[in-house]
């Protein structure tokens, strides 16, 4: 499978990356509405985000950066969620927001778009940001990543 991206449901902007860095934003996996799993940090271009190493490694267009791989969904196999993303229910899939834009209430989350450009646009937001991965969150304010409970 190819790159893809989504568009957030709230600025209505895609969330870019180059497969080397991209957008700050959160992902959460959402199935009838409830938030089962959310992962949040750059985006990697396949449906997930980077995991950052503090022992930098040499990419061929970043020069040194911190990105060794990507957090992968823990509660559910990828062709099931692709399954759920694409099912045609819009209260389940993956909801992709850029962290500025997100306002912290996971109880109101929209599943977002497929975005036609792959997220292969320039960036408007940040890159830079707390990452990090969960299966139970506790809802924080905006910009502020949600603490395991």
């Amino acid at each position: 499978m190819g790159c893809f991206s989504y568009i957030c449901p709230e600025c209505e902007h895609p969330i870019c990356s180059d497969s080397f860095s991209g957008e700050h934003c959160i992902l959460m996996l959402v199935k009838e509405g409830n938030v089962l799993e959310w992962m949040q940090g750059e985006y990697d271009s396949y449906g997930r985000v980077f995991k950052m190493d503090p022992r930098p490694y040499k990419s061929r267009e970043n020069g040194l950066h911190g990105v060794t791989s990507s957090y992968e969904w823990t509660v559910m196999d990828w062709g099931d969620i692709i399954n759920l993303h694409y099912g045609g229910c819009s209260y389940s899939g993956i909801a992709a927001y850029h962290s500025g834009c997100f306002d912290g209430d996971m109880e109101n989350v929209c599943v977002s778009n497929s975005d036609p450009e792959q997220g292969c646009e320039d960036y408007r937001f940040p890159t830079e940001g707390t990452h990090a991965h969960g299966t139970t969150i506790k809802v924080k304010p905006k910009w502020e990543q949600p603490k395991r409970i």
